[in-house]
């Protein structure tokens, strides 16, 4: 008896360990294509086993390489074409324990955590790059799916941003005194604060967010 939940127990790790390879073996892949690239040599890229992208702030583009029938393929997406991003939390679970009444409910989190990232793009008009999947009961690792997400939300608006600042303004307003617009990254950074904090709905901080990047992206020339 013992033998065989011993087996049983050698089996599962064994298949755990064998998934969780195959997944960073898939993860590397997307990594290295987007860093084949020219000007992506260097780059950070966030990766799952399906999806991954990159910023490069000097083009002022993103790579994305994603899996298509089971081919890794690159698609390179300008600033310009860029919507949103928003931390997805998919589903809820309840992380419960055993007591003399049955299971008793602690805690409750996200079944799935992901980076959403909205293009106008033709190939690509949405891209998620899971970051965590509930396993069982579960929920170690969740905090640090989020608190990844909120940085790499951060970083794909500081490159819109950083492109949209390199634009050259209206003549009009070449003459008007200079006004110091704050920095996207920090704004976005105090709403996610007030967010925490209980200040601010999910609803109302995607709205923030969202008037935030309109507010600071370059204006079109009057025609």
């Amino acid at each position: 008896m013992v033998t065989a939940f011993i087996i049983a127990i050698v089996i599962i790790v064994g298949g755990l360990v064998v998934a969780w390879s195959i997944a960073a073996g898939k993860k590397e892949e997307l990594q290295s294509a987007i860093r084949a690239e020219a000007g992506f040599e260097d780059a950070e890229v966030l990766a799952s086993a399906a999806t991954a992208i990159a910023c490069d702030d000097k083009a002022g583009r993103f790579a994305v390489a994603y899996r298509e029938s089971d081919q890794v393929k690159l698609r390179l997406i300008p600033v310009a074409s860029f919507e949103s991003v928003e931390v997805e939390m998919v589903g809820q679970a309840a992380l419960s324990k055993a007591s003399g009444f049955g299971k008793v409910a602690t805690q409750t989190g996200a079944n799935q955590v992901n980076l959403c990232v909205r293009f106008r793009d033709p190939v690509i008009p949405v891209l998620r790059v899971i970051l965590y999947i509930k396993v069982g009961e579960q929920m170690f690792g969740e905090d640090a799916a989020v608190s990844l997400g909120r940085t790499w939300e951060s970083k794909l608006l500081s490159t819109v941003h950083a492109h949209g600042a390199a634009q050259p303004a209206p003549a009009q307003a070449q003459a008007a005194p200079a006004i110091a617009a704050p920095n996207l990254a920090d704004e976005v950074r105090q709403l996610h604060q007030l967010l925490v904090d209980g200040i601010l709905t999910q609803d109302e901080f995607q709205q923030a967010k969202l008037a935030a990047l309109k507010r600071q992206a370059p204006q079109p020339m009057p025609g």
